[in-house]
């Protein structure tokens, strides 16, 4: 087992395992990618997969516009498949107060350049048949918005990484991140101690437990949700 490494990264999820990718890419550094279970087998499977680009900022606007030229670009980048197509999706309101929300949406994204457009109820009911046009206020159409493989993320990006020097530890419990004199040291696990001055905590809807083990309070609680994708949204 390995003793040392410059970083390592808890969880092998779309985010954990792509944090392993490019440490090992841009710095040529020694990483080691641990998971409780198999690689990118744990929360980002479960991921709906739907690309939002309408969000409630311009920051995050662009930062979504960042990754969905990634998702255009993954196999280019990694040489791992990924299934996407360009669906676009439908946001609606039930409620006047809510349509002032996809309003405000509506106009943060047309700022940002997006194909957004407000369209009438039955239009909405058209272009998805599970809709029913019953009780909607208002509806947007965000013809940016696209559907993703969630699993081959995380295992693309990983397998990605060990084919740059990356050393996966599947089935291996993170116990505690190790903390001396205010800095990290490296982490407990239950094969042995690793050495690095580095950690990321990637654990996804674990990230809280793995946090408390080192007496970091992380305010993070788990919910679930519900979400129905139908690909090839028509515009």
């Amino acid at each position: 087992m390995i003793s040392k490494a410059d970083a390592i990264v808890i969880g092998s999820g779309g985010l954990g395992a792509a944090t392993a990718y490019y440490l090992s890419k841009r710095k040529r550094l020694s990483v080691v990618l641990i998971d409780k279970h198999h690689i990118g087998s744990q929360t980002s499977p479960r991921a709906a997969g739907m690309v939002s680009c309408a969000r409630k900022s311009d920051l995050m606007i662009s930062l979504i516009k960042d990754a969905c030229r990634k998702i255009e670009t993954f196999t280019e980048e990694t040489g791992q498949p990924l299934d996407w197509v360009h669906s676009g999706s439908l946001k609606i309101a039930r409620r006047p107060q809510d349509a002032e929300v996809i309003k405000a949406d509506f106009e943060r994204g047309r700022r940002n350049g997006l194909d957004v457009e407000l369209i009438s109820p039955e239009r909405a009911s058209g272009l998805n048949p599970f809709l029913k046009p019953t009780g909607v206020v208002a509806a947007m159409r965000i013809g940016d918005d696209r559907y993703f493989d969630p699993p081959q993320v995380a295992v693309g990006y990983a397998r990605a990484a060990a084919a740059r020097g990356t050393t996966l530890m599947p089935k291996t419990d993170a116990l505690a991140v190790n903390i001396r004199a205010g800095k990290v040291t490296g982490v407990t696990t239950a094969k042995g101690t690793i050495e690095a001055p580095v950690v990321v905590d990637a654990a996804g809807a674990w990230t809280r437990q793995v946090a408390e083990a080192s007496g970091i309070r992380v305010p993070l609680v788990p919910t679930r949700q519900q979400l129905i994708c139908r690909a090839g949204l028509p515009r």
